[in-house]
């Protein structure tokens, strides 16, 4: 398998996991701050998801 290929496969399997892991994102009931930073820590646990 040439390099390029595998570089577009691995782009294309973590680019469905990362959507996965949107959809799995709960929303705010109200749009406050405190409603917001009341789900900081699924947000924290995507973001550490995504950049690790």
């Amino acid at each position: 398998m040439k390099k390029e290929r595998l570089a577009a496969f691995s782009d294309a399997v973590l680019a469905i996991i990362m959507t996965i892991l949107v959809l799995e994102l709960d929303k705010p009931d109200h749009i406050t701050w405190e409603s917001i930073f009341n789900l900081r820590v699924n947000y924290f646990a995507y973001a550490l998801s995504f950049f690790g």
